[in-house]
């Protein structure tokens, strides 16, 4: 018997709860080999083309894959059930309907038990994206598989030297809620930068002269 396509990105409880979703409309599921800002897409059809397109970037972990498809399933659910209303990308229809479509995946054991107890009171009132829940999102953390020698930036001492996801070199400075204060060495501007995004220390951080 061959493994279902699902099964290498999300836990193997969740496949035949994601399948029957995913095959009650003609959809398009796109999954997509790099990383970017944004984990999940949800395009309508297309003139000439009765699907939906539904992306989620490969590369999250499973529990965030699962979480991330759910979520644009909703926005599907929303174009479906109001075809002709326009209505809040991230408005109570969606958070109702990303209700409905993740209770079974909660009440399945699909998450673990961490992921659950955070999830559930995530679910309350869901944000437009995980990263907009700080607690959410460090509980994904801990199923990601780190770079070598990343860290956190919210983890870093301050004053700090570290390299951001694009090799420019910064300074970190203190914490504002969900942003650090940052300085980049390149153009000497302050930057609010995420606090949980993934950092590599500077090696030399010794020097001061930077």
């Amino acid at each position: 018997m061959s493994e279902h396509p699902l099964s290498r990105h999300i836990p193997l409880k969740a496949v035949p709860l994601l399948e029957g979703m995913f095959n009650k409309y003609p959809l398009r599921f796109v999954i997509e080999r790099s990383r970017s800002s944004k984990w999940g897409d949800y395009r309508p059809p297309l003139a000439g083309d009765e699907r939906h397109r539904i992306s989620v970037i490969g590369s999250l972990n499973p529990y965030a894959f699962l979480l991330t498809a759910v979520h644009e399933y909703a926005h599907l659910l929303v174009k479906v059930r109001h075809p002709r209303e326009r209505k809040q990308a991230h408005g109570k229809e969606w958070k109702a309907y990303f209700k409905e479509a993740l209770r079974p995946f909660l009440d399945g054991g699909c998450f673990p038990a961490d992921i659950s107890d955070v999830l559930r009171i995530h679910m309350r009132n869901p944000r437009a994206s995980v990263t907009a829940d700080l607690r959410l999102q460090e509980i994904l953390l801990r199923y990601d598989e780190l770079p070598e020698n990343a860290i956190l930036l919210r983890d870093l001492p301050e004053g700090s030297l570290f390299h951001g996801p694009d090799g420019r070199l910064f300074r970190k400075k203190n914490t504002l809620r969900k942003r650090v204060l940052c300085t980049c060495l390149n153009d000497r501007r302050d930057y609010r930068v995420y606090a949980l995004l993934l950092v590599q220390p500077y090696k030399a951080e010794a020097d001061q002269s930077l």
